[in-house]
């Protein structure tokens, strides 16, 4: 009997230990201010100092993506979501099916979720995931506000942020601001840390956000930033955040910086991130650098774009470039990745040189 008590007893502890505490709001308040404040005010109650505050907003998404860490070994492990919605069908989660490699690129809304970690009542990291993966709260208890509007979202980002010190943190919030695409605001919050925050590492991350959004209003913005900023690292992000607004004239942009930087190393960033371009713009602009630029590394640098071309695109150029360019460390270099192409062009050139 003494036994069965022992082992009755270390059954209970132990699901005790590996259950995690989700407090759901119930309440009929629909203003994410005052559902975050019920949070607050819920976990002084009961002598909380570090607990997560969770709530999640729709978002467009390609159906097989997913935004959060990914762990292999997923299927073992409890979503999200079924942590949030215990008493959603079991099946639906795996329906998500984030995993399908497909090349569909259906757009579908999906729940993400914004997960604060909360320590003496402040913020000392921002998580954001879907609700289809899996996500570690080291058994600290979860307030969860339920779904939010995406505009009343950024709106408590940008309070939260104006209202912490700690770097890291509100680095973690410059990147949630990041997700919100559909919210004019995040827009105008990004554009006013890069231009005022004098921290570069977060002026940094507010520029990689605001390509991430796709706003054909960050261009310019962008462009400027490449030319002139007084951060390296910061005008090399912006020339990274231009390479990723799907737009001609953000090509273009990207084009004419590569051409015309005064700055060599981000330039080279520049002509980089051009040769990752599917177009064939971008095929023409490396090749005139590779012919018309004084500095034989800046030439080099356009041929290894010049490689990096979709399709085996700039193959026939550095045939051309391998055969007759005046440079010779230009010509060696056009050799060397002609060497590392799979294209049959490229070995059949390279057989041909040999032989004469």
């Amino acid at each position: 009997m003494k036994t069965l008590l022992i082992i009755i007893t270390a059954v209970l502890l132990c699901t005790n230990v590996s259950a995690q505490e989700i407090i759901p709001y119930s309440g009929a308040e629909k203003n994410l201010e005052n559902r975050w404040q019920w949070a607050s005010e819920k976990a002084n109650q009961t002598n909380e100092n570090k607990y997560w505050i969770v709530y999640t907003f729709e978002r467009l998404m390609n159906q097989n993506s997913y935004i959060g860490s990914f762990n292999r070994h997923y299927k073992d492990e409890t979503k999200l979501g079924e942590l949030l919605y215990p008493n959603a069908p079991k099946d639906y989660f795996e329906s998500l099916n984030y995993l399908d490699h497909n090349t569909s690129k259906a757009k579908v809304k999906k729940e993400l979720a914004l997960l604060f970690r909360i320590r003496k009542g402040k913020i000392i990291d921002t998580q954001i995931s879907t609700i289809d993966l899996p996500f570690q709260f080291e058994k600290l208890p979860i307030y969860w506000l339920g779904i939010a509007e995406e505009q009343e979202s950024i709106k408590l980002i940008i309070r939260k942020y104006d209202q912490i010190k700690d770097p890291e943190a509100k680095e973690s919030l410059v990147s949630a601001a990041g997700m919100h695409k559909n919210a004019p605001q995040s827009f105008d919050f990004l554009k006013e840390i890069i231009e005022n925050e004098k921290d570069s590492e977060l002026r940094e991350d507010a520029v990689f956000w605001i390509g991430h959004l796709d706003d054909k209003k960050a261009i310019p913005l962008l462009i400027n930033i490449a030319k002139n900023d007084r951060s390296e690292d910061v005008a090399e992000k912006a020339v990274f955040s231009l390479h990723n607004i799907e737009s001609d004239t953000a090509v273009d942009a990207l084009i004419d910086l590569a051409k015309n930087l005064r700055n060599g190393d981000v330039r080279e960033k520049a002509i980089f991130w051009v040769g990752q371009l599917a177009s064939k713009k971008a095929e023409a602009a490396l090749n005139d650098i590779v012919y018309s630029d004084e500095e034989t590394e800046i030439q080099e640098k356009a041929v290894f774009a010049l490689s990096q071309l979709d399709d085996g695109r700039g193959v026939t150029k550095l045939i051309k470039i391998a055969k007759t360019h005046p440079n010779k460390a230009v010509r060696k270099k056009a050799i060397f990745w002609l060497g590392q192409s799979e294209d049959d062009r490229a070995l059949d050139a390279l057989i041909e040189m040999v032989q004469k």
